[in-house]
C-alpha cells in the first residue's frame, strides 16, 4: 500500500469527505482506492464506505433544508457499488457543500415552488367479495373485520387476517398513488405494498397451494409451509413459486418488465414455457414473451423503498419521474421530449416534493411544480 493510501491517510480523507472539506483530488483518490480494494486480499483496514456515504447523504439533505431520516444499516455490497454512490456526489450535488455555495435558506428563497406536495403515507382501500370498497382508516365501517377474522391498525398501516374464516372470500388490498400498506396474510406471511399497487388474496388458504395476485410493487416475507407452496400471480403474465423466502416484485403496468428480486431462500420465476430459479441477489426479469432473464443486482437499492428512500442507479429522467409521480400523486409534463438527463443516488421518501426538487436542481435537473403537475424543463 502506497504512502498516499495508508489506513491513517485514508481515514483522514474519509473524515474530510464527511465534513465537506475534501478536495476533488482527495475525492478521486478515495474512489480509486475503493476500486482497488475490490480485488484486495485483505480489507481489514478499509474505512467503512457506507458510513461515509451516509454522512454525505445527510449533509446534502441538511444543506437543502431537509430533516434527515433515520439511518438504516444496509447489507454490505461490493466496494465498487459504494464508490459509484460517492462518484455521484462528486459529480452532482457535492459542489453544493463547498465554501461559497448558497445555503439551504438561500436556495429555498430562490426556488421555492408555488405549490407543494407532502410525501406519501399509510393509505389503502379494501375491496370486499361483493365489490364494496372500504377505506382503511378510523372513519370506515369496519364490520367486515369480525366476519373475516381480521384486525386493522390504521395508524400503523397494517391489516392482518387470522385464517380462521369459515367462509373463504376473496379480498383485494389497493394502495393509491402516495399510499403504502402492510398486510399479514391468513398463513402468517407478510406483504408490504408500495404506492399504486394491489394484492388479491383469500381470507383463508384452502386447497393444495397458497395463491395471491399482485400488480405494482410488493415485498414478501413468506411463512414456510413445504406442503403448501406459495404462488404469486403477476397479472397473468408471470408466476413466482416459493416455499418460504424474502423477495420483492416490481410489476407496474407502465414499465416494460416484471422484476423479481430474491433476498433470502429460493424462488422460481415462470412465464409461458420459460422457468428460472433465483438465488439470493438474483433478479428475474420478464419482458413480454421473452424467456426469463436472470442477473445479479444491488439488493439494497431494490429495497430502498422499504427503508423510506428512493434509489436510482444511472436512471433516466423518465424512470425518476415515474417514481416521484407514484409517491407524490402528481402528473408529469415534459417541456423537452429529448431530455437525456440521468440520475444516481438516494433521495428521502419522507421529504416534501419541494425538497426533492431542490436536490434534483443541484444535480442539474430543472423541475417546477404547478399544482399537481411536475414539469421537466430540461
Amino acid at each position: 500500500m502506497s504512502e498516499n493510501s495508508t489506513p491513517s491517510r485514508l481515514e483522514e480523507i474519509a473524515a474530510r469527505i464527511a465534513d465537506g472539506s475534501a478536495s476533488d483530488e482527495q475525492m478521486q483518490r478515495y474512489l480509486h482506492w475503493m476500486e482497488a480494494a475490490e480485488t484486495s486480499a485483505s480489507q481489514t483496514d478499509i474505512p467503512d464506505p457506507y458510513e461515509i456515504e451516509f454522512l454525505l447523504q445527510q449533509r446534502i439533505w441538511q444543506a437543502a433544508g431537509i430533516t434527515p431520516v433515520r439511518q438504516v444499516r444496509r447489507p454490505v455490497l461490493h466496494w465498487l457499488a459504494a464508490a459509484a454512490i460517492l462518484l455521484v456526489i462528486v459529480t452532482g450535488t457535492w459542489w453544493y457543500l463547498q465554501p461559497g455555495k448558497p445555503s439551504g435558506d438561500q436556495l429555498t428563497n430562490q426556488s421555492q415552488p408555488k405549490h407543494d406536495r407532502m410525501p406519501g403515507g399509510n393509505k389503502a382501500m379494501l375491496r370486499l367479495a361483493d365489490g364494496t370498497l372500504v377505506p382503511l382508516d378510523s372513519s370506515a365501517n369496519l364490520s367486515f373485520l369480525q366476519q373475516a377474522d381480521a384486525r386493522l391498525d390504521a395508524g400503523e398501516g397494517q391489516l392482518s387476517y387470522s385464517g380462521h374464516d369459515a367462509t373463504i372470500e376473496n379480498h383485494e388490498l389497493i394502495t393509491p398513488a402516495g399510499g403504502q400498506f402492510q398486510l399479514t396474510l391468513p398463513d402468517g406471511s407478510n406483504v408490504w405494498l408500495n404506492a399504486a399497487s394491489s394484492i388479491s388474496f383469500p381470507t383463508a388458504f384452502g386447497g393444495q397451494e397458497r395463491r395471491v395476485r399482485i400488480s405494482g410493487e410488493a415485498y414478501f416475507e413468506v411463512a414456510h409451509d413445504a406442503a403448501k407452496p406459495f404462488k404469486v400471480d403477476i397479472e397473468g403474465k408471470a408466476t413466482v413459486t416459493v416455499l418460504g423466502t424474502h423477495f420483492n416484485i416490481n410489476a407496474y403496468a407502465d414499465d416494460n418488465a416484471i422484476r423479481t428480486t430474491l433476498l433470502e431462500g429460493k424462488v422460481q420465476v415462470e412465464t409461458g414455457s420459460s422457468q428460472r430459479q433465483l438465488l439470493p441477489g438474483d433478479q428475474g426479469i420478464v419482458r413480454g414473451a421473452e424467456p426469463v432473464q436472470v442477473r445479479q443486482v444491488n439488493t439494497e437499492g431494490v429495497m430502498a423503498w422499504m427503508n423510506q428512500q428512493f434509489y436510482f442507479d444511472n436512471a433516466d429522467i423518465h424512470l425518476l419521474m415515474k417514481e416521484l409521480s407514484r409517491w407524490y400523486g402528481v402528473q408529469v409534463e415534459y417541456r423537452n421530449q429529448k431530455t437525456l438527463n440521468h440520475f444516481s443516488g438516494y433521495l428521502p421518501r419522507q421529504a416534501r416534493l419541494s425538497e426533492i426538487i431542490k436536490i434534483l436542481k443541484l444535480s442539474g435537473i430543472q423541475l417546477e411544480l404547478d399544482e399537481k403537475t411536475l414539469i421537466v424543463n430540461d
